[in-house]
């Protein structure tokens, strides 16, 4: 799964100078949620339970990227 995200970061990069930069990728099932980062020229990959509260995981996770 980490090669896949690491890709598909990898993948929406190359639109950045159309689009902007990357801020993250969400992919969400019926069991999980994948949220993935980049970051310092690597990648943060976050998987939870569907049930957790992505948006605040996604916060918290983006506060400290910005430090």
């Amino acid at each position: 799964m980490y090669l896949q995200s690491l890709s598909n970061i990898s993948f929406f990069q190359s639109f950045s100078e159309k689009f902007g930069p990357v801020d993250y990728l969400l992919i969400k099932q019926k069991k999980i949620t994948m949220i993935t980062f980049p970051y310092k020229g690597e990648i943060i990959c976050i998987s939870a339970s569907s049930q957790s509260d992505i948006d605040r995981i996604r916060d918290e996770i983006i506060k400290i990227n910005l430090l």
